[in-house]
């Protein structure tokens, strides 16, 4: 894996409270894996055969923590945005242009 992509999902996803430790792991190696491979579309394109298999059980678990998920994901993206004056949130299928 990139060293870049598993800093930053360590960063991101490794200090959510009430998920066991085992739980966190394969999170973050599953958040790592994604990020490496930004352009391709599905999970099977992004993942390894094992990795893949992981993540879908992982993402069966995890369905019972949804919030808690996506607060500390957004609490790490305002601690991003803070030191800037403007920040640009674009959607996925945003194309930009600066011609």
């Amino acid at each position: 894996m990139i060293h870049d992509a598993m800093e930053w999902a360590t960063h991101e996803f490794g200090r959510i409270p009430r998920l066991d430790k085992r739980l966190q792991v394969r999170l973050i190696t599953s958040a790592a894996g994604i990020a490496e491979r930004p352009t391709l579309s599905s999970l099977p394109q992004r993942l390894q055969w094992n990795e893949l298999r992981g993540t879908y059980r992982l993402i069966d678990r995890l369905s019972e923590y949804p919030e808690l998920l996506q607060h500390v994901h957004r609490q790490r993206t305002r601690e991003r945005m803070d030191p800037c004056r403007t920040v640009l949130i674009l959607q996925d299928d945003t194309t930009l242009s600066c011609s």
